[in-house]
């Protein structure tokens, strides 16, 4: 009897986690350069799109060691509902279109709004806080890079168009970068079928507790049932309320994905024999990955400086593959200069100081 074909994994080469991590690493540094240079806030289109291009070249040059052959169709399609659950509330924006409408914005998305208007209407950088001109916009606004992108180079859209598409843009991302990411940790379908559906349609307590709450805010549950003023939110009210925290969170998880699961042409090979062509070759194959891992460490903490707080126990863990691949090359110390630059957002600094 014929073997029964496998069938091909398009998702294989994780291609969308190369577009999310490329979009990450042009979130940061477009959002370095034109704090450093104070340019013109027109300049963030041509800047970023051209960042993401090189950042793109940049993560394909990293080759994944392994990953599932076979694509399970039924963990795409979790992903996809998903995408669906996360999208459709948002659409109600677009009804702002008709003549006479304003459609009021859902959760935290007033605040979103705002942070929108601080990086398309402000003169140049660094950007003016959306209350008070006075003070530097200071606030981790890295992620919304697409989003204000999107507005600055279509005139006619709304923020609350750019805010619908943004948002869309990163669940695609995400959604479709976490099924990649199964493929390549775990090998039996039901174990990804699992994994995607507890980070989509349940990754959190407070689904046990309000199950029927899906488009509002229901963090907060513990103070009805245990008096705690605690915050603890699920993987879907991140992606849905929060985006800027998941991306933050996301970025450290491809991080570690190429850190683990990736390497680049000729580093393979480093250490057989004493050919100095061939040593060449290695170093050069060596550089990518360091470079990646460093920006997106950067990247997640100008998204989310939440998203990084577990980063000294993760360094504690493996110390040593963390300095044999990351710390002890220069692509560690040049993101880390790099990383320096945008710091002085979080001191709220007045607009008049220099920098």
């Amino acid at each position: 009897m014929l073997a029964r074909p496998q069938g091909h994994n398009h998702l294989g080469n994780l291609p969308f986690s190369r577009f999310f991590s490329a979009i990450v690493i042009a979130n940061f540094v477009t959002l370095a350069l034109m704090n450093l240079l104070a340019l013109p806030v027109a300049m963030a289109v041509f800047v970023y799109v051209g960042i993401t291009v090189a950042g793109l070249q940049l993560v394909n040059q990293l080759h994944v060691r392994h990953s599932r052959t076979r694509l399970d169709k039924t963990s795409l399609w979790i992903a996809l509902a998903a995408l669906v659950v996360l999208t459709v509330p948002r659409l109600v924006y677009l009804l702002q279109w008709l003549p006479h409408t304003e459609v009021r914005v859902l959760g935290d998305d007033f605040a979103h709004l705002a942070e929108l208007a601080s990086m398309t209407l402000s003169a140049s950088y660094p950007l003016r806080s959306p209350p008070s001109g006075d003070f530097l916009f200071s606030f981790y606004y890295a992620s919304f890079y697409p989003a204000a992108v999107l507005f600055l180079a279509v005139p006619f859209l709304t923020l609350k168009d750019a805010l619908v598409a943004g948002n869309f843009f990163y669940h695609l991302l995400i959604l479709l970068s976490l099924v990649e990411v199964a493929h390549l940790i775990f090998r039996r379908a039901g174990q990804i079928r699992w994994f995607v559906f507890l980070m989509t349609f349940f990754s959190g307590l407070d689904w046990l507790a309000r199950p029927f709450q899906l488009t509002t805010m229901y963090e907060w549950w513990q103070k009805d049932y245990f008096k705690a003023n605690t915050q603890i939110s699920s993987f879907y009210t991140g992606m849905y309320w929060t985006i800027h925290h998941v991306v933050g969170f996301w970025a450290i998880v491809m991080a570690a994905v190429w850190l683990f699961y990736a390497f680049a042409p000729g580093a393979s090979r480093s250490h057989v024999g004493y050919d100095r062509l061939r040593r060449q070759r290695a170093a050069r194959g060596r550089w990518p990955k360091p470079l990646v891992v460093s920006l997106l460490a950067a990247g997640a903490f100008y998204c989310s400086p939440f998203s990084v707080l577990a980063l000294p126990f993760f360094a504690v863990l493996h110390i040593k593959l963390l300095w044999r691949h990351v710390v002890r090359t220069w692509m560690f110390a040049y993101a880390s200069v790099l990383a320096l630059i945008p710091l002085f957002l979080f001191v709220h600094r007045q607009a008049a100081s220099t920098l």
